[in-house]
């Protein structure tokens, strides 16, 4: 049987397969992961990605470094499978993985969550450059 991967967001980005823990890279690399996780199942667009890992001034090799650090991201969650867990999705990117092996998603399941929990596929990330400008400036928050 072979080892899956579990992704967990709650403290620091850290990605295991069964339970060994994946070195990830830098620190862009775990932030793009990190965002890619936020919205599992669902496409990111590029544009979102360089402004959530540069952003409201990237370098104009943005584009390149992204695609890099895609690559990066792919040879580590390569487990000679077809199809891909993260692929290219016209108009960015897309990471598939059950909803169980994000803590994120299982995080909502706990006691005490709340009647509405939290989602992975969170419309921004807190952190975003777009959703602090939304909101005038204000220290960023998570969602509530």
């Amino acid at each position: 049987m072979t080892a899956t991967f579990d992704f967990r967001l709650l403290g620091p980005v850290e990605v295991r397969r069964g339970e060994q823990p994946v070195p990830l890279g830098s620190v862009r690399q775990r932030a793009l992961l990190a965002v890619l996780l936020l919205s599992a199942n669902e496409v990111v667009p590029t544009e979102r990605l360089i402004d959530d890992l540069w952003g409201p001034h990237p370098p104009l090799t943005a584009k390149q470094s992204l695609h890099n650090h895609v690559s990066a991201l792919r040879k580590l969650l390569d487990l000679g499978q077809a199809p891909a867990m993260l692929r290219t999705r016209d108009p960015g990117y897309l990471i598939e993985i059950e909803e169980e092996r994000l803590d994120v998603a299982a995080s909502a399941a706990w006691p005490g969550a709340g009647p509405r929990g939290w989602r992975p596929a969170a419309p921004r990330p807190p952190w975003s450059c777009s959703a602090r400008r939304s909101r005038c400036g204000a220290a960023p928050r998570w969602p509530t």
